[in-house]
């Protein structure tokens, strides 16, 4: 691997790790201030207003992702002239979509009547209706921002791009976690967060203009056969996320219908560990998506199986320890975090560990797929196999209680793994290459170890 693209995934890996660790960060710092200073039922009312910044933070409306990719694969081949055009058109969709939908959802917030704002009383529905419109105003902009941020990655500077936004989050909570403190109000709040995301998508604008010279502002450019190219991947990259975060709390949901709550306390306390372990082990998946869109615009077939196997191996080596933790001291973990409140028992925690080893080996290559705009070919399955996952919960853990929503889940990543598995063998590397590359591998660590 060439000494400038390995220092390309490190600078990339080193920038998605302060990410994570910004967002871990601010979940432990946010919720004991917020909910101690606005009390529980203020503090709910606020995570309920955020969830449409969340959402769309999550989904980016599926164009922010897929513009990335077709501009990382045109300026990798030195067609600057037609990344631009890929810009201009799907900022125009990018805007246009998220303005219709941030203006119906204000207009929904502006009529519905004050009974439908649920609050403690500490604050008017008028000081809630701001609140929400401010929030719109807050998510609008970050959408934005991820067209510049995927400008950033098509252009070699994604960790610019994540480092800046790392910042930005970790700015914008200690801003806001410092207003409250000294009894600021959720309007000041969420107009402090519109605020700081302006200057952040700024600083990010100013990166980019200077970075990448081929970047132009406007829709001179825009093209609607550029548009429709762009919108049935767009829309396959939409449904991922909102397909795991539904089976996610889906099955919550479920396991809380079937078995009552003591069984969904089990099972999200041990999901949010194995979570973690998934996002860590993908972490240079993450780093080196843009650098296998290059590779595969460029038809380096051998560059793509290295990345491929580097996705592999990194994933591996977070999961194995991560799976031996939780099969062996995972219960004692859990009931020490919760401080005594969950215990889960042996036959969550080893489903629930499998359940992270086959996700953590398949959803980082199905980012892989994703970087070269291959989700049109799993996204619909998945959609379809969560939603059975989360209808087949309910009456396994009537029977079984939460290890029901752990088989449920473990059925969904099987069928899952299995695809993204064939999908990769037809499109990235055949068997004979990965075991080419394994060996590789194996002469390269022994050949160190002399």
């Amino acid at each position: 691997m060439a000494h400038s693209l390995r220092a390309r995934i490190v600078r990339g890996f080193g920038a998605a790790g302060l990410f994570q660790l910004a967002n871990i960060v601010l979940q432990l710092l946010l919720l004991p201030v917020l909910a101690s200073h606005w009390g529980a039922n203020l503090y709910g009312t606020w995570v309920m207003l955020f969830t449409l910044p969340s959402f769309l933070s999550l989904s980016d409306l599926g164009f922010g992702s897929t513009s990335a990719t077709q501009m990382t694969m045109r300026v990798a081949r030195g067609e600057f002239a037609e990344a631009a055009v890929v810009f201009q058109s799907a900022w125009l969709t990018m805007l246009c979509l998220s303005s219709i939908f941030c203006v119906c959802v204000g207009v929904i917030g502006a009529l519905l009547p004050a009974g439908a704002f649920p609050s403690s009383g500490a604050v008017s529905a008028d000081e809630l209706r701001y609140t929400l419109w401010l929030l719109i105003g807050y998510s609008w902009i970050g959408l934005q921002g991820w067209m510049i941020i995927g400008v950033l990655r098509a252009n070699g500077d994604f960790a610019i791009g994540t480092f800046t936004m790392a910042i930005v989050v970790l700015v914008e909570g200690g801003v806001i976690a410092t207003s409250v403190v000294l009894g600021g109000s959720m309007v000041l709040a969420s107009g402090l967060y519109l605020l700081l995301r302006f200057f952040g998508v700024l600083a990010l604008v100013l990166q980019a203009k200077r970075r990448a010279p081929w970047l132009e502002l406007g829709f001179e450019k825009v093209n609607l056969e550029e548009i429709k190219r762009l919108f049935a991947p767009s829309v396959a990259s939409m449904i991922i996320p909102m397909s795991l975060a539904g089976v996610l709390q889906g099955t919550a949901l479920a396991i809380g219908i079937g078995a009552g709550p003591v069984h969904v306390a089990a099972f999200t306390a041990v999901r949010t560990l194995t979570r973690a372990g998934v996002q860590i082990g993908s972490l240079v998946c993450n780093a080196s998506a843009p650098e296998f869109s290059a590779a595969f615009a460029l038809d380096e077939r051998g560059r793509l199986i290295q990345l491929y196997g580097l996705t592999l191996a990194s994933s591996v080596a977070v999961l194995i320890p991560a799976f031996f933790f939780l099969c062996f001291f995972g219960e004692r973990f859990v009931e020490f975090w919760s401080g005594g409140a969950i215990r889960p028992s042996n036959s969550v925690l080893i489903v629930m560990t499998l359940v992270m080893f086959l996700h953590g080996l398949w959803y980082p290559v199905s980012n892989l797929l994703q970087a070269i705009n291959h989700q049109r070919y799993y996204a619909y399955r998945y959609l379809f196999l969560s939603i059975v996952s989360v209808f087949l919960t309910y009456p396994l853990a009537r029977r079984f209680g939460a290890v029901g929503g752990a088989i449920a889940m473990f059925l969904l990543e099987s069928a899952m793994f299995v695809l993204i598995s064939g999908l990769a063998t037809k499109v990235i590397a055949r068997p004979a290459e990965v075991r080419a590359l394994i060996s590789q591998l194996f002469a390269i660590a022994r050949n160190e170890q002399k």
